[in-house]
Protein backbone atom coordinates (compact mmCIF):
# COMPACT_ATOMS: atom_id res chain seq x y z
CA UNK A 1 0.00 0.00 0.00
CA UNK A 2 2.73 2.46 0.97
CA UNK A 3 4.52 1.70 -2.29
CA UNK A 4 1.43 2.72 -4.29
CA UNK A 5 1.08 5.97 -2.32
CA UNK A 6 4.79 6.70 -2.78
CA UNK A 7 4.52 6.12 -6.55
CA UNK A 8 1.47 8.38 -6.83
CA UNK A 9 3.14 11.18 -4.85
CA UNK A 10 6.37 10.83 -6.87
CA UNK A 11 4.47 10.91 -10.17
CA UNK A 12 2.51 14.02 -9.18
CA UNK A 13 5.74 15.78 -8.10
CA UNK A 14 7.41 14.88 -11.40
CA UNK A 15 4.44 16.29 -13.30
CA UNK A 16 4.48 19.45 -11.18
CA UNK A 17 8.20 19.89 -11.92
CA UNK A 18 7.97 19.36 -15.70
CA UNK A 19 10.03 22.03 -17.39
CA UNK A 20 10.31 23.41 -20.88
CA UNK A 21 12.35 26.11 -22.59
CA UNK A 22 10.40 29.00 -24.12
CA UNK A 23 11.52 31.79 -26.39
CA UNK A 24 11.50 35.25 -24.77
CA UNK A 25 9.60 37.15 -27.44
CA UNK A 26 11.08 40.56 -26.55
CA UNK A 27 14.60 39.14 -27.01
CA UNK A 28 14.17 38.16 -30.68
CA UNK A 29 16.47 40.03 -33.06
CA UNK A 30 16.62 39.67 -36.82
CA UNK A 31 19.27 41.78 -38.54
CA UNK A 32 20.30 42.09 -42.16
CA UNK A 33 23.50 43.49 -43.59
CA UNK A 34 23.76 44.75 -47.14
CA UNK A 35 26.93 46.11 -48.72
CA UNK A 36 27.97 49.17 -50.72
CA UNK A 37 31.16 50.28 -52.51
CA UNK A 38 33.62 47.95 -54.21
CA UNK A 39 35.44 47.62 -50.87
CA UNK A 40 32.20 46.07 -49.48
CA UNK A 41 31.25 48.38 -46.62
CA UNK A 42 28.42 47.07 -44.44
CA UNK A 43 25.01 48.70 -43.99
CA UNK A 44 23.11 46.95 -41.21
CA UNK A 45 19.48 47.17 -40.21
CA UNK A 46 17.04 45.27 -38.07
CA UNK A 47 13.43 44.26 -38.42
CA UNK A 48 11.09 45.71 -35.81
CA UNK A 49 7.99 43.48 -36.16
CA UNK A 50 8.72 39.77 -35.65
CA UNK A 51 6.01 37.32 -34.67
CA UNK A 52 6.51 33.71 -33.63
CA UNK A 53 3.78 31.85 -35.52
CA UNK A 54 4.48 28.33 -34.29
CA UNK A 55 6.60 26.52 -31.73
CA UNK A 56 9.32 28.35 -29.88
CA UNK A 57 9.21 25.94 -26.94
CA UNK A 58 10.53 22.48 -26.17
CA UNK A 59 12.32 20.19 -23.72
CA UNK A 60 15.58 21.97 -24.60
CA UNK A 61 16.61 25.17 -26.34
CA UNK A 62 17.58 23.10 -29.40
CA UNK A 63 14.11 21.51 -29.55
CA UNK A 64 12.50 24.93 -29.11
CA UNK A 65 14.52 26.29 -32.03
CA UNK A 66 13.85 23.22 -34.18
CA UNK A 67 10.07 23.75 -34.19
CA UNK A 68 9.89 27.53 -34.59
CA UNK A 69 8.10 29.43 -37.34
CA UNK A 70 7.94 33.20 -37.75
CA UNK A 71 6.55 36.11 -39.73
CA UNK A 72 8.27 39.47 -40.26
CA UNK A 73 6.71 42.68 -41.50
CA UNK A 74 9.41 43.81 -43.93
CA UNK A 75 8.11 47.37 -43.93
CA UNK A 76 8.90 47.76 -40.21
CA UNK A 77 12.67 48.13 -39.92
CA UNK A 78 15.42 50.43 -38.69
CA UNK A 79 18.58 50.92 -40.74
CA UNK A 80 20.13 53.44 -38.39
CA UNK A 81 19.16 56.73 -40.00
CA UNK A 82 15.91 58.31 -41.15
CA UNK A 83 16.98 59.09 -44.72
CA UNK A 84 18.22 55.52 -45.23
CA UNK A 85 14.99 54.14 -43.74
CA UNK A 86 12.89 56.20 -46.14
CA UNK A 87 15.04 55.26 -49.12
CA UNK A 88 15.02 51.52 -48.34
CA UNK A 89 11.30 51.59 -47.58
CA UNK A 90 10.35 53.36 -50.80
CA UNK A 91 12.91 51.85 -53.16
CA UNK A 92 13.33 48.34 -51.83
CA UNK A 93 10.96 46.76 -49.28
CA UNK A 94 7.79 48.36 -50.68
CA UNK A 95 8.56 46.73 -54.03
CA UNK A 96 8.33 43.22 -52.56
CA UNK A 97 5.30 41.08 -53.36
CA UNK A 98 2.94 40.10 -50.53
CA UNK A 99 3.37 43.54 -48.90
CA UNK A 100 6.93 42.70 -47.82
CA UNK A 101 5.78 39.83 -45.62
CA UNK A 102 8.68 37.52 -44.80
CA UNK A 103 8.00 34.09 -43.32
CA UNK A 104 10.18 31.22 -42.28
CA UNK A 105 10.48 27.99 -40.39
CA UNK A 106 13.25 25.63 -39.40
CA UNK A 107 13.27 22.64 -41.77
CA UNK A 108 16.17 20.64 -40.36
CA UNK A 109 18.72 21.16 -37.64
CA UNK A 110 22.00 19.64 -36.49
CA UNK A 111 24.40 20.67 -33.74
CA UNK A 112 25.94 23.57 -35.68
CA UNK A 113 23.64 24.19 -38.66
CA UNK A 114 19.99 24.72 -39.41
CA UNK A 115 18.16 24.78 -42.70
CA UNK A 116 15.75 27.69 -42.77
CA UNK A 117 12.83 27.61 -45.19
CA UNK A 118 12.50 31.30 -46.00
CA UNK A 119 9.74 32.97 -48.03
CA UNK A 120 10.59 36.43 -49.37
CA UNK A 121 8.89 38.22 -52.26
CA UNK A 122 6.51 35.25 -52.80
CA UNK A 123 9.51 32.96 -53.36
CA UNK A 124 10.59 30.11 -51.06
CA UNK A 125 14.09 28.78 -50.64
CA UNK A 126 15.92 26.75 -48.01
CA UNK A 127 18.90 28.67 -46.62
CA UNK A 128 21.69 26.92 -44.66
CA UNK A 129 22.62 28.87 -41.55
CA UNK A 130 25.39 28.45 -38.99
CA UNK A 131 23.90 27.72 -35.59
CA UNK A 132 25.18 28.44 -32.08
CA UNK A 133 23.34 27.59 -28.88
CA UNK A 134 25.05 28.71 -25.68
CA UNK A 135 23.01 27.95 -22.58
CA UNK A 136 19.72 29.79 -23.05
CA UNK A 137 20.98 31.86 -26.01
CA UNK A 138 20.48 31.10 -29.70
CA UNK A 139 22.14 32.67 -32.75
CA UNK A 140 22.03 31.76 -36.45
CA UNK A 141 23.85 33.43 -39.34
CA UNK A 142 23.58 32.96 -43.07
CA UNK A 143 23.54 34.72 -46.42
CA UNK A 144 21.08 35.13 -49.26
CA UNK A 145 21.45 36.40 -52.80
CA UNK A 146 18.76 38.74 -54.02
CA UNK A 147 18.32 36.70 -57.21
CA UNK A 148 17.38 33.67 -55.09
CA UNK A 149 14.17 35.49 -54.17
CA UNK A 150 13.45 37.20 -57.50
CA UNK A 151 14.35 40.59 -56.06
CA UNK A 152 15.72 41.96 -59.34
CA UNK A 153 13.21 44.83 -59.52
CA UNK A 154 13.82 45.90 -55.91
CA UNK A 155 17.59 45.48 -56.30
CA UNK A 156 17.64 47.60 -59.47
CA UNK A 157 15.53 50.29 -57.77
CA UNK A 158 17.74 50.57 -54.69
CA UNK A 159 20.88 50.47 -56.85
CA UNK A 160 19.54 53.36 -58.94
CA UNK A 161 18.33 55.38 -55.92
CA UNK A 162 21.69 54.95 -54.17
CA UNK A 163 23.97 55.41 -57.17
CA UNK A 164 25.63 58.52 -55.77
CA UNK A 165 25.59 57.28 -52.17
CA UNK A 166 27.21 53.98 -53.16
CA UNK A 167 30.01 55.52 -55.24
CA UNK A 168 33.30 54.86 -53.52
CA UNK A 169 36.69 56.51 -53.67
CA UNK A 170 37.40 54.52 -56.84
CA UNK A 171 34.51 56.30 -58.63
CA UNK A 172 32.50 53.08 -59.01
CA UNK A 173 28.94 52.82 -57.76
CA UNK A 174 28.34 49.37 -56.28
CA UNK A 175 25.42 47.83 -54.42
CA UNK A 176 26.16 44.20 -53.61
CA UNK A 177 23.53 41.55 -54.37
CA UNK A 178 24.20 39.51 -51.23
CA UNK A 179 22.66 40.08 -47.82
CA UNK A 180 23.91 38.58 -44.57
CA UNK A 181 21.27 37.53 -42.06
CA UNK A 182 21.52 37.14 -38.30
CA UNK A 183 18.80 35.89 -35.97
CA UNK A 184 19.17 35.68 -32.20
CA UNK A 185 16.94 35.05 -29.21
CA UNK A 186 17.05 34.17 -25.55
CA UNK A 187 15.07 31.39 -23.94
CA UNK A 188 13.81 30.89 -20.41
CA UNK A 189 13.26 27.66 -18.53
CA UNK A 190 9.69 27.42 -17.26
CA UNK A 191 8.81 24.72 -14.72
CA UNK A 192 5.30 23.86 -13.66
Amino acid sequence: MWAVVFLLVSASQAQAEACRHEIIKDSIKVEWTGYKYTKKEAVTGKFEEIEVTKGGFGDSVAKAVANVGFEIDGTEFDAGNLARNMNLGRNFFKLFKEKAKITGSVEKMSKDQLDLKLRVNATEKVIPMKLAIDGQNFKATGQIKMDDFNLGVAYAAIQKACKGLHTGEDGISKTWDVVDLMAAAKFKKVCK
